[in-house]
């Protein structure tokens, strides 16, 4: 399912919202990357999320954060369980502009944070994190 919004038609998307259901298994190395920045939310299942620096263990109410053309991709994903994930992919203008009601430099800290201790999983101690899941989750 996707859905998107888009400030007219002779424009590109500035937000898709999908929810995915990607097969199980151990999957090969498929570069991804995108210029809009994703939050991707794991509603079910389990597996292993990887970007060049590290790797992660997914489960249900994992919230993950990737930057614009960050190399991000699903290396395993357990058979036992169906996965679902929700994204959000959104342009940085979405953020960016301080012509939106979106416009927060906390926010783009979040996704332009280029140290190399930046973790793309949301600390699930975050108190913020019970707040977005509830959101992706409705």
């Amino acid at each position: 399912m996707e859905q998107y919004l888009q400030q007219n038609e002779f424009e590109n998307k500035i937000l898709k919202l999908t929810t995915e259901h990607p097969q199980p298994g151990r999957h090969s190395f498929d570069e991804h990357r995108h210029i809009e920045f994703e939050i991707c939310c794991v509603k079910s299942g389990s597996g292993v999320y990887k970007t060049p620096q590290a790797s992660y263990l997914m489960r249900p109410n994992d919230i993950f954060l990737f930057r614009s053309n960050e190399v991000h991709w699903i290396s395993e994903i357990d058979i036992f369980e169906p996965m679902t994930l929700v994204n959000i992919h959104f342009e940085p203008r979405l953020i960016w502009s301080s012509e939106t009601d979106f416009f927060n430099p906390n926010l783009i800290h979040l996704f332009v944070d280029k140290r190399r201790d930046f973790c793309n999983r949301l600390d699930r101690k975050n108190p913020m994190r019970k707040h977005i899941l509830a959101l992706f989750l409705s």
